[in-house]
């Protein structure tokens, strides 16, 4: 087998897929998922690249690491392990595959987006300001709350328990562009854990919220996407 050179695209999606699951079975192909040890994250992306061949990582950020060591990291795929090299070195690391039965694999089955209720767009600005100032005044929840009638989408993390807590509000609808579909008869309130927010990729976002238990995301810029489970 050839090698196999790990676009930029790939690696900062795999740095990203370490934050939500240190371990992962990437899979033949290009669709590639991880979901997180609570089962409250799914990603999905695909590689350019295809990845060549089913491979069980156990600790992800060590072998990003080992890639990283080199300027132009090569992998050569063997029956057992990898082969990391760089273009210009004669060195190679020899990093062997994890066992496929102590990873947390993703569901195979993809889960459903159809008929929502509200697609948005949620600029890069908007995420990272969401993310800057949850961590800043110690808030875990960010609310998604939408309302027909009245036009409006506002994103905005708080403390639930605590109504007289800080709030930061984003209105979507400030922007008419950036709505894409809204449901006149829809008046929900989306809420999920800030920390599973901030695993997302910076970068802007469409958003979409339907009669589901999570959300969707898919950036606007780079192939990755995430599901993200409502909080009860």
């Amino acid at each position: 087998m050839s090698d196999y050179q790990i676009s930029e695209a790939t690696k900062n999606i795999l740095k990203n897929f370490s934050s939500i699951n240190p371990s992962i079975l990437l899979k033949t192909g290009a669709t590639q998922k991880t979901i997180s040890s609570s089962k409250s994250v799914l990603a999905i992306a695909e590689f350019t690249p295809a990845w060549p061949q089913d491979t069980a990582v156990y600790q992800l950020p060590e072998l990003l690491a080992n890639l990283s060591s080199y300027e132009k990291p090569l992998l050569m795929f063997e029956d057992r392990q990898f082969i990391i090299r760089g273009v210009k070195s004669p060195s190679h690391v020899e990093y062997p595959y994890s066992d496929p039965s102590v990873i947390l694999t993703a569901p195979e089955k993809d889960l459903p987006i159809g008929n929502p209720l509200a697609v948005f767009t949620l600029p890069d600005s908007a995420v990272r300001e969401i993310k800057k100032f949850a961590a800043i005044n110690n808030l875990p929840i960010v609310i998604i709350d939408v309302d027909g009638e009245k036009q409006t989408i506002v994103v905005k993390p708080l403390d639930d328990k605590n109504p007289t807590s800080r709030v930061y509000s984003y209105p979507v609808h400030t922007d008419a562009k950036n709505i894409t579909t809204l449901d006149s008869s829809a008046k929900i309130q989306v809420k999920f854990r800030r920390e599973n927010f901030d695993l997302v990729m910076d970068g802007g976002y469409t958003v979409s919220v339907g009669n589901w238990p999570y959300i969707h995301l898919s950036h606007n810029t780079e192939p990755v996407s995430y599901y993200i489970v409502q909080k009860s």
